[in-house]
């Protein structure tokens, strides 16, 4: 709570008498201990109330009034003046609502830029589960102090993120296997380094973590396509099938993507099924590609069902099932 004596009393009320809102928030300021200014939710009574009001637009005196009211407009505008305390706090909130996302992404580089470690740290978070790499390595860049043990974390996560499998960075991973992030993302390095196996150990664990959703079924899924391209292991077909089937088990629903496998590996019916399930979830593209599959038959009840996917794919925007239906 701050402190005047009886001359310094009496000027501040002379000042916020006359409309000066900086002497009006100094009056408040007396009125709210330094505690209470500190917490999220500040109770205030009628006089102290209508200086702070008094006090507006001074920046502080909105972050003040949004503790009190809970109205993010105080908020935003306390930010949107640079105010530090309003920064953090304003992105925080705008991000968890979903609303004005480039005005809260813009918070937080400003905190940043003041050196923020938790707004580092949060940016950093963020521009990775939306798998934007470059834009995660440029608040890397802007950091000037020393990192910590979760900024050494993220930035070896960032790393494997961005395929740089042999920096020096991911040996911090390495010595904190205990940490389950920590571990995934070496098991990712391993597998583009040539081994399934520590990546293998994760499917069927259903956790979220930084960059990732429901992390069992990403494991499969990247061993699957690993498996299928011959990235970082030995091409395999029949092993990524195997790899697509668990993902198929856990959630994944990309059947045209699963067919391509199958299609690979000479299996025609399984490419049937796939693209008929593929169809059946409402995919246009698995429709188009099962409507050729069903003209391939050359029998009148294939090409009648063909016709149908076709129509459908149409009406789901698919140029190409139009174009194929102008020709039949």
């Amino acid at each position: 709570m701050l402190k005047l004596d009886d001359k310094l009393l009496h000027f501040y009320k002379s000042k916020a008498d006359n409309g000066n809102p900086y002497a009006s928030l100094v009056l408040a300021k007396t009125m709210i201990s330094n505690d209470d200014l500190k917490k999220d939710i500040l109770h205030v009574n009628d006089d102290c109330l209508k200086l702070i009001q008094q006090a507006l637009p001074l920046p502080e005196a909105m972050f003040i009034l949004y503790k009190i009211t809970k109205d993010m407009q105080y908020l935003i505008c306390a930010a949107d003046s640079n105010y530090q305390d309003a920064l953090y706090l304003a992105a925080i909130e705008l991000l968890q609502q979903g609303s004005q996302n480039n005005k809260a992404i813009e918070f937080m580089k400003k905190c940043v830029s003041l050196g923020n470690k938790d707004a580092s740290i949060y940016l950093i978070k963020y521009y990775i589960d939306k798998k934007e790499f470059k834009n995660a390595q440029s608040i890397f860049d802007l950091i000037e102090y020393r990192f910590d043990d979760t900024l050494k974390k993220l930035n070896g996560i960032l790393d494997i993120c961005r395929a740089n499998y042999n920096s020096r960075n991911i040996q911090f991973l390495r010595e904190h296997m205990e940490d389950i992030e920590c571990k995934y993302y070496v098991a990712i390095q391993t597998l583009f380094t040539g081994s399934e196996e520590l990546l293998s150990e994760f499917k069927n664990n259903t956790e979220d973590i930084i960059g990732y959703k429901n992390i069992g079924l990403n494991a499969c899924l990247m061993i699957a396509r690993a498996f299928k391209n011959g990235i970082g292991v030995k091409k395999d077909l029949s092993k990524s099938a195997v790899w697509y089937e668990s993902a198929l088990t856990k959630g994944f629903n990309d059947y045209v993507e699963v067919s391509d496998c199958y299609q690979e590996l000479n299996q025609p019916q399984k490419v049937f099924d796939c693209l008929n399930k593929a169809a059946e979830n409402g995919d246009k593209n698995g429709m188009v590609r099962l409507g050729k599959l069903l003209l391939e038959k050359n029998d009148e009840e294939g090409h009648e069902m063909a016709i149908v996917w076709f129509e459908q794919a149409s009406e789901l925007g698919s140029e190409e099932a139009k174009e194929i239906l102008s020709k039949l």
